[in-house]
C-alpha cells in the first residue's frame, strides 16, 4: 500500500523521512551532524553523511554552511 500511495518501498521512504528530519534538526543549529546522526539511528555519521548526500546532492556540513547555520557547539 504505501509503495501504491507514494512510489517508495518501505526502506526507501524511512530513509526520506529520516534526512527530512535531518534538515530540520541541521537547520535549528543545535546539534552537531554527529549528534545528529546518532539521534536518528544511523551507526555510523558517515554512513548518515554518505546517505544525506546522495539524497540531498550535498554534504550535511555543506548544507548547514549553505543555509547560514552556526551551530552553538
Amino acid at each position: 500500500m504505501l509503495k501504491h500511495e507514494t512510489g517508495k518501498d518501505t526502506e526507501d521512504y524511512v530513509k526520506f523521512k529520516q534526512i527530512a528530519c535531518a534538515e530540520y534538526l541541521l537547520k535549528r543549529g543545535t546539534e552537531s551532524v554527529e549528534e545528529v546522526a546518532a539521534r536518528l539511528g544511523f551507526p555510523t555519521d558517515r554512513e548518515f553523511c554518505t546517505l544525506f548526500k546522495r539524497l540531498k546532492g550535498k554534504t550535511p556540513s555543506d548544507f548547514i554552511s549553505g543555509a547560514g547555520i552556526k551551530h552553538l557547539n
